[in-house]
């Protein structure tokens, strides 16, 4: 009698476990469902005749704004000059505070209306990797207006376009400058995240290629990290000719000035473009330093200047004239392709080098890279 009770009980607890498998499937089976009619839907209002073209536009706004601001004047021009194809270029702004989770949210949001067929984001490094799959998924085309995330490339994905400066390229001209100036033994300091220290990683691979030593490869969280304890002993015991850096826009002159402070005379190398407010003689208190500015001005950014000005009150600077160039990418892209359906778009980008770009030439690779010319740095 108890091995019968045994067996009934066995029996339903067996069918209620295939009962919540079953609810579950039919539950992913309604969830495919919904995604296969949102990407159709998608294609259906890309493939119409309407007379609007939706463009998601992500960012992080409070400390990116000059990004927005070159989309935006983009934007304007087109719509003046007719819009793209007859349609006009309609921008649905969201800001994702540059964290992982508000660009996971923005992005949801974003997927989930079928009349977004683009979007132009994200702006923070290590973001398009954590959104990338979403847009892949939804069928959206994205493209990110200053970033390349080595996570997002090397995963492949079809409809994402990045066009920031890649960072062999970036390592590339830090390499040459090491050369110039004979300089054998660099340090290098970088931002604590996966993407960075993967990108820490190739450019320490392309100096041991020519024979450059990173006697200091520090991976750095904040200036509340304790990275001033540390600076103590590369002073006394490592013998740089120049120090890397690959930090947040925010702490690069703080650093900069606490290394001088114990007397660290080395030049610096940043991987960014010279704070806005940074005067011509800052050299005379924090030694030599080399900022990147990517080689972005061209006849087109000339004639951009003057309108940019007229807009916003000041010349753009160049996360605004790359905000400005992804739109236009995007546009001659979709003429190219004669279509609005997005893996229609997505072969065009690919298939012959962008001309009529702020960036002068430039070509995406079989990864969605923005090939351009190689950035240089200027001296202070």
């Amino acid at each position: 009698m108890k091995g019968l009770l045994a067996w009934i009980i066995f029996g339903l607890a067996a069918l209620t476990c295939l009962f919540w498998i079953g609810c579950g499937m039919r539950d992913d089976l309604r969830e495919d469902d919904v995604f296969r009619n949102i990407i159709q839907e998608r294609i259906n209002l890309a493939q119409s005749s309407g007379d609007e073209v939706h463009i998601g536009v992500a960012g992080d706004w409070k400390h990116q704004n000059d990004i927005l601001q070159g989309i935006e004047l983009a934007a304007e021009e087109i719509n003046a000059d007719g819009g793209i194809l007859g349609r006009k270029v309609v921008l649905t702004v969201e800001d994702d505070q540059g964290t992982v989770n508000g660009a996971l949210t923005v992005a949801q949001s974003l997927a989930s209306r079928p009349e977004i067929t683009f979007v132009i984001g994200h702006t923070r490094l290590g973001l398009n990797a954590a959104v990338a799959q979403n847009y892949e998924f939804y069928g959206i085309l994205c493209i990110t207006p200053n970033t390349v995330d080595t996570h997002s490339t090397e995963s492949h994905f079809s409809l994402l376009f990045e066009n920031g400066m890649p960072p062999q390229q970036i390592s590339g001209a830090i390499l040459n400058i090491a050369k110039e100036n004979k300089w054998t033994r660099l340090g290098l300091i970088y931002a604590k995240s996966d993407n960075a220290m993967s990108q820490a990683r190739r450019f320490e691979s392309m100096a041991n290629k020519q024979e450059i030593k990173i006697p200091l490869s520090f991976a750095y969280q904040g200036r509340g990290s304790g990275i001033a304890q540390h600076m103590e002993h590369w002073k006394r015991e490592l013998d740089l000719d120049a120090v890397v850096l690959t930090v947040d826009d925010a702490d690069e002159i703080p650093l900069i000035s606490a290394c001088r402070v114990i007397g660290i005379e080395c030049p610096f190398i940043v991987t960014g473009e010279p704070p806005a407010n940074l005067k011509p003689t800052a050299s005379e208190e924090l030694g030599t330093m080399y900022f990147i500015e990517p080689v972005i001005y061209t006849t087109m950014t000339k004639e951009v200047n003057g309108r940019f000005q007229n807009l916003f009150g000041q010349t753009p600077p160049i996360n605004a004239l790359l905000g400005y160039d992804s739109l236009h990418i995007l546009d001659q892209a979709i003429r190219k392709a004669d279509s609005f359906v997005p893996a229609l778009v997505a072969d065009a980008l690919r298939d012959a080098p962008v001309k009529d770009s702020a960036s002068g030439t430039l070509r995406f690779d079989e990864y969605g890279t923005a090939i351009k010319r190689p950035p240089h740095f200027k001296k202070y």
